[in-house]
């Protein structure tokens, strides 16, 4: 009797872990999908609505992109790590050898190109605050000198810098697989300080960048430049935030740190992952609630203030300019 109930036990937990690992593979990808589905509608949007050639539209779209592909390699990632854990048992896959060793060899090399997009999103993010501040502090130097074109080759350099970077990362990466004893011992070490590494590349210039611009900015602002300010500022937020859990999870797995029971692990891997997806699901829609939501209210103030400067009477209304208008929209979105 004592042997049947023990093996029920361990059957029940073996088929409840099962239906956590599938719950949270579900959650992830539908996430994950969503964050990818907004982040190219946001590229596609700004495509067909010709904004390309404007420079913050041009961030706003290599940005979106680099994002994607975050998405895409850290699911990757995630699905590998997930097949491994149910073509054996949970417990041994995050706790045991031999495969523990199987479980983190295929997670060393998925961090790979997981790493790299992640590495080219927050440096993205940079590129992004910096143009915002170059246009918002510098109008006429940004106006004169900064184009889409330019955005890309930035945005090329930042890729470049991303893949010379990053290939320390893929080296220790590539050397654990092949079980080398000291990468063996150390990668704990390894991952902690990739992931403090993306918050230093991140946090300092994002901050110094916005408290630049909120020192220097004229005290009157349009109504749109703030939005935009204020867009900025919650991306830079989300994204940083969503890494923290990360952090935490890097922090709690390394040697220092007293263990933990496999299903803590499993807990903060979920809401690692979890956060990771929010925070990029998150973007495109601050991106449209800034570009879309608020376009009508910005032609609705802009043709009352046109039609306000004409003469009164039903005239009034068809002498305002749609180009006037189309002209105005164009130096405020830049």
């Amino acid at each position: 009797m004592t042997n049947s109930s023990g093996e029920m036990l361990v059957n029940s937990t073996s088929e409840l872990r099962c239906v956590h690992e599938v719950a949270r593979l579900y959650l992830c990808s539908g996430i994950a999908g969503l964050a990818l589905l907004g982040n190219l509608l946001a590229v596609v949007s700004i495509y067909i609505r010709d904004k390309f050639r404007i420079p913050t539209y041009a961030a706003i779209s290599c940005l979106a992109v680099s994002d994607s592909l975050a998405v895409v390699f850290r699911l990757l990632r995630t699905l590998a790590c997930t097949l491994c854990v149910w073509s054996y048992d949970v417990t041994s896959c995050l706790t045991g050898a031999p495969n523990r060793t199987l479980y983190d060899k295929i997670a060393a090399i998925t961090s790979i190109p997981a790493f790299i997009s992640i590495h080219g999103s927050f440096c993205h993010l940079v590129l992004f605050s910096a143009i915002r501040y170059t246009i918002v502090v510098h109008p006429m130097f940004s106006h004169r000198y900064l184009t889409s074109g330019k955005i890309l080759k930035y945005s090329g350099v930042v890729w470049m810098i991303t893949f010379v970077i990053s290939s320390a990362y893929t080296y220790s990466c590539i050397q654990f697989y092949e079980e080398n004893p000291w990468f063996l011992n150390n990668f704990e070490y390894i991952d902690l300080a990739s992931v403090l590494y993306l918050f230093l590349i991140t946090l300092p210039p994002v901050i110094v960048l916005h408290v630049a611009k909120k020192r220097s900015i004229p005290s009157s602002l349009t109504d749109h430049v703030k939005k935009m300010n204020l867009m900025t500022i919650a991306i830079s937020v989300i994204t940083i935030l969503s890494l923290l859990p990360t952090t935490l999870l890097t922090v709690l797995l390394s040697p220092e740190t007293d263990p933990i029971e496999p299903d803590e692990i499993e807990t903060f891997i979920t809401v690692a992952q979890l956060t990771f997806f929010l925070g990029h699901m998150m973007h495109p829609v601050l991106y449209f609630w800034i570009h879309v939501v608020q376009k009508k209210r910005r032609n609705y103030r802009l043709h009352k203030t046109f039609c306000s400067n004409g003469q009164p009477g039903a005239s009034t209304s068809k002498s305002c300019s749609r180009d006037s208008i189309h002209n105005t929209q164009s130096l405020l979105l830049r």
